[in-house]
């Protein structure tokens, strides 16, 4: 999932979804890829995630200090990320998707 200066909390939305989804919680990483310039958004993004990361849902909030490659850039980093080697399936959803449950 990946964000960009989203706002009207479009982000609680698509992190519940995803959050919520009809899969083992022992085989489900939520990555959330934040390129947002807005600060308090990125707070807010961030405050989202560790709410889920409370509840047992494992979530890797990542955010860059640049924007090379901007979705492109975020996306590939994010697959880069050592965690991503051992996913039998990756999903890939935009900042305002809200995936079914099921």
């Amino acid at each position: 999932m990946r964000t960009f200066n989203f706002f009207f909390q479009v982000y609680k939305l698509s992190i519940g979804a995803v959050c919520g989804l009809s899969w083992p919680t022992d085989r489900l990483i939520v990555q959330v890829l934040d390129d947002s310039t807005n600060q308090v958004l990125r707070e807010l993004v961030e405050f989202e995630c560790q709410k889920w990361m409370q509840k047992g849902v494992n979530v890797k909030y990542v955010t860059r200090t640049n924007r090379n490659g901007y979705k492109a850039g975020a996306l590939k980093e994010g697959l880069e990320k050592e965690y991503v080697e051992n996913c039998e399936f990756v999903a890939i959803f935009d900042a305002d998707f809200q995936p079914d449950p099921d």
